[in-house]
């Protein structure tokens, strides 16, 4: 789980001007990496602290189905995620949300 204004302030901090809009997600001890990516090899980072359950994953997202549902829950969020092919649940107080993963090099 993670708080949802950190990952707001954290969705962000990656936003990168002309960029593909993929976010990538990767779970690390315990937190969660967000990067991004421009065309000409900018890359930016930020790490939100989350309460972890299971194996490490990556998965790819579309960083504007990301920031459109952070804006719009507050307290902690719990992201289902099985692997970088399969969508991820997003679950809150408000309510639950799919976002399917996007394909990418890692």
């Amino acid at each position: 789980a993670v708080d949802a204004e950190a990952f707001r302030q954290a969705l962000r901090a990656v936003r990168i001007e002309n960029w593909n809009k993929v976010t990538r997600l990767t779970t690390e001890g315990n937190s969660v990496r967000l990067s991004t990516r421009d065309e000409e090899g900018g890359e930016a980072t930020a790490t939100v602290p989350a309460v972890l359950d299971g194996e490490p994953t990556k998965v790819a997202l579309d960083h504007t189905y990301l920031s459109e549902y952070f804006a719009s829950v507050q307290g902690q969020v719990l992201i289902r995620a099985n692997g970088a092919q399969y969508p991820v649940l997003f679950c809150s107080q408000d309510y639950e949300h799919v976002i399917m993963p996007l394909a990418v090099q890692w």
